[in-house]
């Protein structure tokens, strides 16, 4: 009613009993939590009365103006109600944009999270997160392996690349293949399930701690590691190790064996091995090692297409300067690239 006693619309009144102001505020409820460890505090210990006088006061149509109409929304036929259960809603069922900003305890829930934001200086996450417990499973066949030395190399391109694809929130797989069509070819994959909540570089870091843990903490006792899968959680978050190529069965030492031949005009070399030199067409060891002892010419190296038993994988054959001390020389050069270390090279 205005000053000439003219009715001009609506009041609306909500009414506090007195047990309200003697309820803990905002700031009481920080003090409470302020020197807590971060990961015990969580949106939905915070809750306040303060808070559920705003939900109430959001229903009000003489605050919204009746746009939007503030209603209590239902999410598997519960009020959508608390941080938890807000959270849920919007981040996993994806909630309607429209339903969310007319849903009362969105806004209780937004203004509680600006609030204890800034008063902690980090945004509590809405429910307290248990902690993500690492489970090794070690496997794999026996007649595909890798060597661990080589298969450590592509962790950290692949969970690079794993930080580039991964999103918050969402599920996923992301595998990569390496040393394809090689004896050292080896899967690295990740698999990811919805709800994830680690950030992109937190999952990278997880992936390289993971995918080294499986190949050095399975088979300890030998450097050929047959693979295995480190999961997290409930298995949020699993990261595999698959070695791929079907190989001789695992040596009790390392395959090589090695000739140098006089030619008269130049000495020729013929190097077998397995498991070692071996995924990079001897490009990366054996190719620079043998260089020490002279040009290397009419250098060739070939993986055989069947399995031996000897272990023996790929032959390498090369030419070099004549000289007696070749084939001390050759016999280094395969030491050096991973060979047996007892080698003795034949040939004449």
């Amino acid at each position: 009613m205005n000053d000439f006693g003219i009715f001009t619309g609506y009041t609306y009144d909500i009414v506090f009993c007195h047990l309200f102001f003697l309820t803990d505020t905002p700031d009481g409820i920080y003090n409470i939590w302020k020197d807590q460890p971060k990961e015990n505090i969580a949106m939905d210990w915070l809750e306040n009365d303060a808070g559920k006088a705003l939900h109430e006061m959001m229903h009000i149509n003489l605050i919204t103006e009746d746009r939007p109409h503030i209603i209590d929304q239902r999410y598997q036929g519960k009020r959508v109600y608390g941080s938890a259960m807000v959270a849920e809603w919007v981040t996993q069922y994806k909630a309607n944009p429209g339903d969310v900003i007319t849903n009362a305890d969105s806004y209780t829930q937004f203004v509680n999270a600006i609030f204890f934001k800034n008063k902690f200086g980090f945004l509590p996450p809405p429910t307290r997160e248990s902690p993500l417990v690492p489970q090794l499973h070690c496997g794999g066949e026996d007649d595909r392996y890798s060597d661990s030395s080589i298969a450590e190399r592509h962790v950290g391109p692949f969970c690079e690349k794993l930080g580039d694809t991964y999103q918050v929130n969402t599920r996923g797989e992301l595998a990569e293949q390496y040393d394809e069509g090689k004896p050292e070819h080896v899967e690295m994959r990740a698999v990811w399930k919805h709800p994830t909540r680690l950030q992109p570089d937190d999952v990278e870091a997880q992936c390289k701690e993971s995918l080294l843990r499986t190949i050095h903490g399975c088979d300890t006792n030998s450097h050929w590691k047959h693979g295995g899968v480190q999961t997290w959680g409930d298995e949020s978050y699993s990261y595999f190790f698959t070695p791929k190529h079907d190989r001789p069965s695992q040596p009790d030492k390392v395959p090589g064996k090695c000739d140098v031949w006089y030619k008269f005009w130049y000495d020729e070399f013929y190097i077998y091995g397995g498991g070692w030199a071996g995924h990079d067409h001897g490009q990366e060891k054996l190719l620079p090692n043998l260089r020490r002892c002279g040009v290397v010419s009419e250098w060739r190296f070939d993986y055989y297409p069947d399995i031996r038993n000897d272990g023996v994988e790929w032959e390498a054959y090369g030419r070099l300067p004549i000289g007696p001390q070749q084939w001390d020389c050759v016999r280094q050069a395969v030491v050096d690239s991973g060979g047996p270390s007892d080698i003795g090279c034949g040939g004449s």
